[in-house]
């Protein structure tokens, strides 16, 4: 219940589409928001009062009032505070306190999930769209296997434009399933460190989300990959 919470409430799809747009530098009203999105006005009102209530956007003015992110510092604070409480029954010691970065876009991804990758020692569990990624991933994904990592891969999309992609990662050793659309990307990095970020079929070269260093979060990720992996299908 705790992991469904943090998903629903941090991460939902159309609320990472109203933080994304929010995000591009000026603060907006609940029908531009909509005309934008396209969807209701009571549905930005929704998913704002989600980003408000976890610290991450606010809100100025009475008609209209107009949304905008609040600082990263302050936001990073709040959610710290946030998912400490949700796993209050874990003792937190120096070896798994929390650390929180927020990820704006696929490119920083890309960047941070290779420099993990390099490091990995174990497993690395990944749930993606399946759309080619630049040679420097697939390298340091390859001197990964090379080093004995088990790395595994589920991908969102078996377009034709996906196939190459999944015959390079087939030919240096990691494991490949597909996974019906999920609006996820997610990595797991030797159950310690957890990426979890946007994923749209129509945008997806965005990817706005979050990397967390907490091993009981990174637990729990774990154990949905698992879920998701015995679910997927052979490719």
């Amino acid at each position: 219940m705790v992991m469904q919470n943090i998903l629903e409430n941090l991460l939902s799809p159309q609320a990472r589409e109203v933080y994304g747009l929010i995000g591009k530098g000026k603060s907006l009203t609940a029908k531009e928001i909509g005309k934008v999105l396209k969807i209701f006005p009571n549905a930005v009102y929704r998913e704002t009062k989600k980003l408000e209530s976890l610290g991450l956007i606010t809100k100025t003015g009475n008609y209209p009032v107009r949304f905008s992110l609040k600082n990263s510092s302050e936001a990073l604070g709040f959610l710290n505070t946030l998912i400490r409480q949700s796993f209050s029954n874990s003792q937190l010691t120096t070896e798994n306190s929390l650390k929180l970065g927020f990820i704006e876009n696929r490119k920083e991804l890309l960047a941070l999930t290779n420099k993990d990758t390099k490091t990995v020692k174990e497993s690395l569990n990944i749930i993606v769209s399946g759309h080619e990624v630049p040679a420097d991933t697939i390298l340091t994904q390859k001197q990964a296997v090379d080093r004995g990592v088990r790395v595994r891969m589920l991908i969102q999309d078996l377009s034709a434009s996906s196939r190459e992609s999944i015959r390079a990662w087939q030919k240096i050793g990691i494991e490949i399933r597909y996974l019906k659309y999920l609006q996820a990307r997610i990595f797991v990095f030797d159950r310690k460190i957890v990426y979890f970020t946007s994923y749209s079929e129509i945008k997806n070269h965005e990817a706005i989300g979050m990397r967390f260093e907490y091993e009981p979060y990174a637990r729990l990720m774990s154990e949905l990959f698992e879920q998701k992996w015995l679910e997927s299908k052979a490719v």
